[in-house]
């Protein structure tokens, strides 16, 4: 069991920081964050970038936390809330 909650908690931290790393760096196809902050703009979140920064800590900084099981709760905390607004921002409508 613990084995299988250790490949759950690597898969899905590195899912999440990857899509960190996309609004970061603009890895895997993403934007960066002058990409992702018109985004952001767009759906009424102003300033953009300032909301970005707060999506990159919830994204990669809750993955990584999350993968690495560093600070308990907090990487899996981090990465809820980020979700949570994505899909009532975003995806609830569709």
């Amino acid at each position: 069991m613990d084995i299988a909650l250790l490949i759950i908690r690597v898969i899905v931290g590195l899912a999440i920081a990857r899509h960190g790393a996309e609004k970061l760096f603009g890895w895997f196809g993403g934007y960066g964050i002058a990409g992702t902050a018109g985004f952001f703009e767009q759906l009424g979140w102003r300033p953009g970038k300032l909301f970005v920064l707060g999506a990159i800590a919830g994204e990669l900084g809750g993955g990584l936390l999350t993968v690495l099981g560093l600070g308990g709760p907090i990487g899996p905390a981090l990465i809820v809330m980020v979700m949570l607004v994505a899909i009532f921002a975003v995806h609830i409508s569709k």
